[in-house]
């Protein structure tokens, strides 16, 4: 049976308790992607948590963190919104088409933003430098150094798409391979265009001390409460790349792994046009701080990423 998990919280959020919890048991019910029609409702898997919460951390989402610092970004030098690309509207019953290729034989800055940041979120500890953001033989390289900049030990790598490309509903697919070592934090999600916080859509992540339990998660705001359905997955060989899917509709949201469907939410479906993020943050409530064992630089490798619409 699929789990999924919708939880009506207050704040503090403790959002990361999933890791604690039960986590979905999908091994002889999971279904094929192909076998989901294009125009057919999907069923409704859902099941509520049951027992305590055990977490005492108190994380958020990112988007609805309350960062501090300042944020810009080392693209063209156009105003914002000039040349943004918004995909095709969405037809329910069109064929899948690709929209949006990036294969990183170059970091294109006309579909990229590469960061430099010192906002902090959830108490992490990175500074984010466009220096961190490396291409080399098809492969993009978002790395971790143990370099201290502006008072931060540690730099790191963001990239997004904002201003640049945007979309409401539609496929992402990426093919990533994520670094392993306690308080590495590798994230691909989406946030919203016009700039709230929420909703959120985590297509994946990780941390870096549980390196084969990667998460799925929906964040939404409803009657002034903040909401979420998440679970998890363990993913075996962490040595070959493996390829992350989120199929965003107007009434579910569906991730798969390597092609086959891991979870699927109906609730909080966001309903408005969002853009891409992708970023290997180091430590924070969640992840924890490095240790000893913890091996500078790594990265987080994205081999290829497509975005498919329904046209």
């Amino acid at each position: 049976m699929l789990h999924l998990f919708d939880i009506k919280l207050s704040m503090p959020w403790n959002r990361w308790d999933a890791h604690d919890m039960v986590s979905a048991a999908l091994d002889e019910n999971t279904v094929d992607p192909q076998s989901l029609p294009s125009d057919a409702p999907v069923p409704d898997t859902s099941k509520a948590i049951s027992g305590p919460e055990r977490s005492n951390t108190s994380q958020i989402s990112r988007g609805s963190s309350h960062p501090s610092g300042s944020e810009t970004s080392s693209s063209t030098q156009q105003p914002a919104n000039t040349s943004k690309i918004i995909a095709p509207a969405y037809k329910a019953r069109g064929k899948w088409q690709l929209i949006w290729h990036d294969d990183f034989s170059r970091f294109d800055l006309k579909k990229w933003n590469a960061i430099e940041s010192s906002v902090n979120y959830n108490d992490e500890l990175q500074a984010y430098s466009p220096k961190n953001v490396r291409v080399k033989d098809g492969f993009l390289y978002l790395q971790a150094k143990k370099v201290e900049v502006d008072q931060h030990p540690y730099t790191s790598a963001k990239i997004t798409t904002q201003n640049k490309f945007v979309m409401q509903y539609g496929k992402i697919s990426v093919r990533l391979k994520h670094p392993i070592g306690k308080g590495l934090f590798p994230a691909v999600w989406l946030l919203p265009d016009k700039g709230d916080v929420l909703p959120e859509i985590d297509i994946f992540e990780a941390i870096g001390s549980e390196p084969h339990t990667v998460y799925y998660v929906n964040h939404w705001t409803e009657y002034n409460a903040q909401k979420r359905s998440y679970t998890s997955f363990k993913i075996e060989n962490l040595n070959v790349f493996h390829t992350y899917t989120v199929e965003w509709r107007p009434d579910c949201i569906i991730w798969s792994v390597d092609n086959r469907v891991r979870f699927i939410s109906k609730k909080g479906i966001p309903k408005e046009p969002m853009f891409l993020i992708i970023n290997l943050a180091v430590g924070g409530v969640w992840p924890g701080a490095p240790n000893h064992d913890t091996r500078f630089p790594s990265s987080l490798i994205i081999d290829d990423l497509k975005i498919y619409q329904k046209m």
